[in-house]
């Protein structure tokens, strides 16, 4: 699979934090919400809240900048949980590499550079079938690959 390509539009503290201020005032661009900035969000949730209450906010955050955005939250489209439960366990597993000071910027620079920069990653972990049910849109389904 070839190297991913992203804008690296997150590169100093202060993207995060106004993408994160983005989402809660729901004044970030829609089309600025893009397969890195789902990234960077869960990046910046898990090192300022820790794993568990990054789980317990995000899902609220999404559904509400999907609505704000005129996006609907249904069984088709919209908030999807086993992809943002799975994108923040691994983004939590990718941080343990780095020291807590690492910025984020650098660490986002690495996940966008690895399997995680595609949008299809993933189907490494599950099938198709599996990761577009309705179940997994709307709760927890874990992998069934690998």
């Amino acid at each position: 699979m070839p190297k991913p390509s992203f804008n690296a539009a997150f590169t100093q503290e202060s993207d995060f934090e106004k993408l994160y201020g983005g989402l809660n005032d729901l004044s970030w661009p829609k089309s600025d919400w893009t397969h890195e900035a789902h990234f960077a969000a869960a990046l910046y949730l898990v090192r300022k809240m820790g794993l568990a209450v990054a789980k317990a906010a995000m899902p609220d955050i999404i559904r509400a900048y999907n609505q704000a955005t005129g996006v609907v939250n249904d069984d088709k489209s919209g908030y999807h949980h086993s992809i943002t439960m799975m994108s923040l366990d691994v983004t939590d597993k990718f941080m343990a590499q780095y020291s807590a000071n690492t910025p984020l910027a650098d660490i986002l620079a690495d996940m966008m550079g690895h399997e995680y920069g595609h949008s299809n990653w993933l189907l490494k972990f599950y099938t198709r079938d599996t990761l577009f049910s309705v179940a997994a849109r709307r709760g927890w389904i874990p992998p069934d690959l690998g």
